[in-house]
């Protein structure tokens, strides 16, 4: 049976543990709960909690997360039968195998320990992981004081079928040890760099080997007895504190205006950074032509060079993270790519594109267009297979009559089409080039 966390445990500012066991609060203070022991609480939430049993605990603006994982494997081994397989025992054994001289080294024995901790996401930050094994008998000599050694596994198998014999191979430097107590108690190993490789992916998950193999030298070599997952209640754990990945903040850019620009235009930038679990500090912009812009989320110049700007925008959050970077294209064009034009003191209520005069024409002719509202233009004119010969106007333009030049020098004789196209309209006139 699964119990709610809060059944355990209440908070003295109103606050509980809810039944997916998590709680949000500023400021927290346990009662009842912290007035158990430390394994106390270990055990409460292992036991009484779900299966692996995961209580966040949120503080100031630090989030911790601990979890409580059950072995998905456990196994021990033992010398004296080598193809024996103790894998569905609800006891384990760790034993030293160099007793006296003249005494067989049949009697080592030691256990194998795996957990399931997919449910971490990859690449969380392990503030610390446990692993707990209840030691509740002892047989032949005190082992008090000796040091059980932990190995990484580095090859899988699985508890139903390992034996001494097939057992998977370890690394060959111990990655660190638990003293034995005086009393029949806990133990517990810290497996926090290998759960950290576990969960970046560095390193398959095996689980561990753990074992005396520090030389007894005499009869009677002392015999330990552990609780397995089979067991119940007693069985081991691996206790894990994530703490919170900083998320990367987000840039955006809101405006580059106008867009496109002619050479010498005043163009203003404006852009903003958001960020989950901080704020942005800094900010900076970059041209692909001219480089470095601003360190400001908004600002304006004229001074860009003419032609295709990748414009790039970044912020950087209180953890010193950089975003990835918000991009738009800016068209700057130079005084002569356009030909000349001319707003005329007209305010229109409505669009408007004119047919040309003179038409036909010889060379030169002048085109008159109205707008009623800020807005792009887009003036182009196309040949009678509908190639776009000449552009006569691409840019954000105010509220107005305009007239433009249109120069068809270099063109041949013929019937051309120019068009008007803003964000709301679009109309298209014929016009005749007689040379």
């Amino acid at each position: 049976m699964s119990w709610p966390l809060s059944h355990f445990w209440w908070f003295e500012n109103r606050g509980s543990l809810t039944q997916n066991h998590s709680i949000s609060l500023n400021r927290w203070q346990v009662s009842d709960y912290t007035n158990c022991s430390k394994h106390q609480q270990k055990r409460l939430l292992h036991t009484y909690g779900t299966a692996p049993a995961i209580l966040l605990l949120a503080a100031a603006s630090v989030a911790l997360t601990q979890g409580v994982f059950d072995p998905s494997d456990d196994a021990w081994v033992n010398r004296g039968v080598p193809n024996g397989n103790y894998g569905g025992s609800v006891d384990m054994v760790i034993r030293n195998r160099y007793g006296h001289p003249s005494h067989p080294d049949i009697w080592e024995t030691y256990l194998f320990v795996r957990f399931d901790i997919s449910s971490i996401p990859p690449g969380s930050p392990i503030e610390s992981a446990r692993l707990y094994l209840d030691l509740y008998r002892r047989w032949e000599s005190d082992p008090t004081g000796r040091n059980l050694n932990i190995y990484l596994v580095k090859k899988d198998w699985d508890e139903s079928t390992v034996t001494f014999a097939n057992q998977p191979v370890c690394l060959a430097d111990s990655s660190g040890y638990a003293r034995v107590s005086p009393n029949n108690t806990w133990m517990v190993w810290d497996v926090t760099e290998e759960l950290q490789a576990f969960v970046n992916q560095t390193l398959p998950n095996y689980g561990w080997k753990l074992m005396d193999n520090t030389r007894w030298g005499n009869f009677n070599i002392p015999m330990m007895y552990f609780y397995s997952k089979e067991s119940g209640s007693h069985r081991p754990y691996l206790e894990v504190v994530t703490g919170a990945s900083n998320q990367a903040p987000t840039a955006v850019i809101d405006h580059i205006h106008p867009n496109p620009a002619r050479q010498g235009d005043t163009i203003s930038f404006g852009g903003y950074g958001t960020d989950s679990d901080g704020f942005v500090v800094a900010y900076s912009w970059s041209s692909s032509l001219d480089g470095h812009l601003s360190s400001q989320p908004s600002f304006s110049t004229c001074g860009l060079s003419p032609g295709t700007h990748e414009i790039h925008f970044i912020v950087q959050d209180n953890d010193g993270i950089w975003s990835d970077e918000d991009s738009q294209i800016l068209e700057i064009e130079t005084t002569s790519s356009l030909p000349d034009r001319e707003r005329i003191g007209l305010l229109p209520n409505e669009h408007a594109l004119s047919q040309n005069y003179p038409n036909p024409f010889n060379a030169t002719t002048e085109i008159r267009y109205s707008l009623p509202s800020p807005q792009r233009v887009l003036l182009q004119v196309f040949n009678m297979l509908g190639q776009e010969v000449a552009v006569l106007a691409n840019e954000f333009q105010k509220v107005g009559t305009y007239k433009v030049r249109f120069d068809a020098t270099n063109l041949s004789s013929g019937i051309y089409f120019y068009r008007l196209t803003t964000e709301s309209y679009s109309e298209c006139r014929k016009m005749m080039l007689m040379k």
